[in-house]
């Protein structure tokens, strides 16, 4: 089944961050990073200007590993050109290394969405979750999760046949506001045997509220 699928409407733009500098380049993010991520063979396939709390500018890299096993070949880098040092996101990635924004026009981003997903047997597990900054570390504001076990289900293991896709639609926000609108829709499909007997479709949808990363990252007034 296909994985999560986010229309994003949010337009607010960081405009309390100056414009990004020009992005490091492939030879300087491996310069600064760790020998155990170059041997891995590591491929940048995005780079994206994020701003850390505090307003440091900063750059998120998916990357695809090409010395990495087949649970292991996608993963991040966050890349801090302030201190000359490149790290991993330990805690996502995997099979999944896609970055989506909030919106398409601010010079950087306080918060993006990413991943990670894995499969093994016949089932696989994703997640997604709407992070931000703070130095190393990450915050999760959201997350939502997927599943599927196609691979290994139906009457001959006697398991049911089952799975959920997430939507995630941001339909609040802006530079102003202290909270961002999430419309978060999740599909389950279900069958006693996926071969012999068509799916049965059902969904739930929330709303939920988290708070503006472009309000709550900025640094405290004076």
């Amino acid at each position: 089944m296909r994985s999560l699928v986010t229309a994003l409407t949010f337009s607010a733009a960081c405009s309390a961050f100056a414009a990004a500098p020009t992005p490091p380049s492939s030879t300087q993010i491996a310069a600064w990073s760790p020998e155990e991520i170059n041997e891995m063979g590591p491929t940048i396939q995005k780079l994206l200007p994020v701003t850390l709390k505090g307003g440091e500018q900063a750059y998120l890299a998916s990357v695809a590993y090409e010395n990495a096993g087949r649970n292991f070949w996608a993963g991040y880098l966050l890349v801090r050109p302030q201190i000359g040092e490149a790290r991993s996101l330990e805690e996502f990635g995997g099979q999944y290394n896609q970055i989506r924004t909030l919106d398409d026009y601010s010079d950087s981003h306080s918060a993006v969405i990413i991943g990670g997903s894995g499969s093994g047997q016949g089932s696989s597990a994703s997640s997604y979750s709407l992070v931000v900054f703070d130095g190393w570390s990450t915050t999760a504001l959201f997350t939502a999760n997927e599943s599927d076990n196609t691979g290994n289900c139906g009457t001959y293991v006697e398991r049911d046949c089952e799975g959920n896709n997430v939507f995630i639609n941001v339909f609040e926000g802006d530079s102003n506001s202290k909270h961002i609108g999430l419309a978060v829709t999740n599909v389950k499909y279900h069958s006693p045997d996926a071969e012999t007997t068509p799916y049965k479709y059902s969904h739930e949808s929330e709303l939920v509220f988290v708070e503006n990363p472009v309000t709550s990252l900025q640094p405290a007034q004076e």
